[in-house]
């Protein structure tokens, strides 16, 4: 394993998946969240494809690393869907806040699962990203006073999902490669949005602004690249590592929400 390697794709993931949350948001003003998935998922695996054919990495896959891509698309796909739905409930910066427990819960599942183990200088680098993302989310504390519970909920059920979701990724990205993995499972995300866009939207109505597709081909790239560098960032590193950076994206989120929100 190449630490260092993994340490800067997992700053790389931080920062792109930080300012996309932040495209996310703007949109959500205008958008539903079923026109946001869509169209989000569409210019994400668009440019996913583009690179896997570019580095040649589109191939195909046995049945189970199918079945298991087919799995974490799923699951990936309730997690991001709620994850829209609750910026109905309060701010971009709150919410990525509060679903930033999927971390420990993945830190769980790196040691007791994968073995990992957690050295002395890791535990305290994991600490300092904890504490600054905990005193990050006191500073944005502004919960609305009727939907404190619904908010909870959801960011409970998130955390959980993405807690499983970036550790056992890491079995895909073992056999099949973290590029390929990048695109079979975000686009299992994409196929489950657009199942749910046409359950949604029976008028079957693609009627989206200019202003609007240009923010989503922002944010589907952002996305795509923050997608396969989380990969690499575990292929090379360790989800002990990965996590912790990944979810200090909340500093990337808060400052441009300041910004530009």
């Amino acid at each position: 394993m190449n630490y260092p390697l993994g340490v800067l794709f997992g700053i790389i993931v931080m920062i792109s998946w930080g300012l996309g949350k932040v495209i996310w948001k703007k949109l959500s003003f205008k958008l539903n969240s079923h026109t946001m998935l869509l169209f989000n998922y569409f210019f994400m695996v668009l440019f996913l494809f583009i690179f896997s054919a570019v580095t040649k990495n589109i191939k195909l896959i046995s049945l189970n690393d199918f079945l298991v891509v087919l799995l974490l698309g799923f699951f990936g796909f309730v997690a991001i869907l709620l994850f829209f739905i609750a910026f109905q409930f309060t701010q971009i910066s709150l919410i990525t806040a509060l679903t930033a427990a999927y971390a420990p819960i993945a830190l769980i599942i790196a040691i007791y699962f994968f073995k990992e183990k957690i050295t002395l200088f890791l535990f305290i680098g994991i600490a300092l990203v904890f504490i600054g993302v905990f005193l990050l989310s006191l500073k944005n504390n502004k919960l609305k006073l009727k939907s404190w519970k619904t908010t909870i909920l959801l960011a409970l059920i998130i955390s959980l999902i993405w807690g499983f979701f970036y550790s056992f990724i890491k079995i895909p990205i073992n056999t099949i490669g973290a590029i390929t993995t990048s695109l079979y499972v975000e686009g299992f995300i994409l196929l489950f949005s657009l199942i749910y866009f046409l359950i949604k939207n029976k008028n079957y109505k693609f009627i989206v602004k200019k202003e609007y597709t240009r923010l989503f081909v922002l944010a589907g790239f952002l996305n795509a690249v923050g997608s396969i560098f989380l990969n690499l960032s575990l292929d090379y590193g360790l989800i002990l590592i990965t996590a912790p950076i990944v979810s200090a994206a909340l500093m990337i989120t808060a400052i441009f929400s300041r910004i530009f929100l």
